[in-house]
């Protein structure tokens, strides 16, 4: 110690040695555990994934039996019977879809009606759901056809085929 002694701060600064630096910390988790829990987590969340995509791949024929109905109700330009008989078919077709041919071709009228209200999940609009058995050979206006157009989406957004 004595080869400091007599020297000022400045010196004894250019003197000093820097301090060694730590390793990085790494960031990686250090126990098998954590490579687990993220192993299941992403595990699940591909299930999940997997889930979603093919119940959204499932129900297109409801998005597009929407956009139809839709663009049923945005041509106010046509007949209304012609108009109620294409809601009719759109729904037809849905059924057609979700549920197997045999049970739901030969439908019509009352029967038609029946099966409807049976496998719409919720309840059902009577005066919408009335239009169903006879929508193409009736006469109708178009104030008709809006509890027919509700009827149609209550079904196609709640059966459970």
């Amino acid at each position: 110690m004595e080869e400091l002694e007599g020297l000022n701060l400045t010196e004894l600064v250019e003197r000093m040695v820097a301090p060694i630096e730590p390793p990085p910390v790494s960031l990686w988790p250090q126990t098998i555990g954590w490579l687990v829990v993220a192993g299941f987590v992403c595990g699940v969340a591909m299930i999940v994934g997997a889930h979603a995509w093919v119940r959204y791949r499932r129900n297109a024929y409801r998005r597009a039996a929407l956009r139809e109905l839709a663009a049923i109700e945005a041509d106010s330009a046509g007949d209304a019977r012609a108009r109620a008989a294409r809601v009719a078919g759109v729904v037809k077709r849905a059924a057609l879809v979700a549920y197997p041919r045999p049970e739901v071709a030969g439908l019509y009228g009352a029967e038609w009606r029946a099966f409807l209200e049976r496998s719409a999940g919720t309840r059902l609009d009577p005066v919408g759901l009335a239009g169903f058995g006879d929508a193409a050979y009736r006469d109708g206006t178009a104030a008709d056809l809006a509890p027919m157009l509700g009827v149609a989406r209550a079904w196609i957004g709640g059966h459970g085929g």
